[in-house]
């Protein structure tokens, strides 16, 4: 995350929000492929490809009545054209692009928990995007309404390798929960060295987190309990959660897509429309050992998600309006 890259040669924001309909016509390809006949065109049709998605998968037990073959689990043993077509949908779902920038204003913006260095690296991506094209101040008929970042996870436990692994900023830490704290802690620190090569401090008035049950908590459920937390504390104030709030979430690029379209399904059971994922960059080294059946995992995932979002009635994603990006020298994104 070192290379400065020129903000301008990145998608524009507009272009980086795929719909459940886009989702779905960039994986049709790689569905004829593997022969299958359901869409989630209803409620009955959408569980069942939901299973289907699942039984794609070259780890899955039990019977696939609903996929034309089985995968092997070595997939050098996979032939060329099935490897193609999955890169091909991974491609269309952007899963390959470098970054996905937050650009514009939000009310809170939500940096995702992870595994091991991804907490950090979401975190810090959110708050470099501050200092750059990304406020938490949005503009409403009463006024300038100040916006908060909230770090949210689940209770994870981690195992010997991941303890091993976040021992740089995290030693002791025995699940994603007290990632979430030595994370906070960690980027609070770095702020000062960020606002002297920004030369400016960004308008963050409150950032906090939120844990939300379970060791196996989702993105669904995490964000659930943030916006959960969220309307209970407008509630105790004799207020109701605005619908108008513009809602925006952190993840790692490759699972941008997907991660829009939860973000937006939670958003609409609380009347919220906006929403925006941005996705921050992989390390390099981790990028070069990604392989077909790291991209087939992740390609499936956003097929689900899509399936899900769109019975249950989300059509589009995205903000109703995006900053002018403008051209020129010093437009720069890291």
């Amino acid at each position: 995350m070192s290379e400065r890259i020129l903000l301008n040669e990145l998608a524009r924001p507009e272009q980086t929000q795929l719909s459940p309909e886009q989702v779905l016509g960039a994986g049709e390809e790689l569905l004829q492929h593997f022969g299958i006949e359901v869409r989630p065109n209803d409620p009955v049709q959408a569980k069942e490809f939901v299973s289907a998605m699942d039984q794609l998968n070259p780890r899955f037990q039990g019977e696939r009545p609903l996929v034309r073959f089985e995968l092997e689990q070595d997939q050098t043993q996979w032939p060329e054209e099935t490897k193609d077509v999955t890169m091909r949908a991974a491609e269309r779902m952007r899963m390959l692009e470098p970054q996905t920038p937050f650009e514009g204003s939000f009310d809170t913006i939500i940096p995702l928990a992870g595994a091991r260095q991804a907490n950090l690296d979401r975190m810090r991506y959110a708050a470099r995007c501050l200092y750059t094209r990304a406020s938490l101040q949005t503009q409403t008929p009463e006024g300038v309404r100040q916006g908060s970042l909230i770090f949210a996870g689940s209770k994870r436990k981690l195992n010997d390798a991941e303890k091993e692994n976040v021992a740089n900023y995290a030693p002791g830490a025995e699940t994603e929960e007290d990632l979430v704290k030595a994370t906070m802690e960690q980027v609070s620190v770095e702020q000062e060295k960020l606002s002297e090569e920004f030369g400016k401090y960004p308008q963050i008035m409150s950032w906090g987190a939120v844990i939300a049950e379970g060791e196996k908590a989702g993105t669904f459920d995490v964000v659930d309990a943030v916006l959960s937390s969220m309307r209970e504390r407008y509630n105790r104030s004799g207020r109701e959660l605005p619908e108008d709030l513009r809602l925006g979430a952190v993840t790692t690029q490759i699972y941008q897509a997907a991660t829009e379209l939860d973000l937006a399904r939670v958003a609409k059971r609380y009347g919220i429309s906006e929403t925006f994922t941005a996705g921050n960059p992989s390390d390099p080294n981790i990028v070069a050992k990604r392989t077909p059946a790291t991209y087939l995992s992740e390609v499936l995932r956003t097929l689900k998600a899509a399936a899900l979002a769109q019975d249950e009635g989300v059509e589009k994603v995205g903000l109703k309006d995006y900053p002018i990006r403008p051209y020129g020298l010093g437009d720069y994104y890291i």
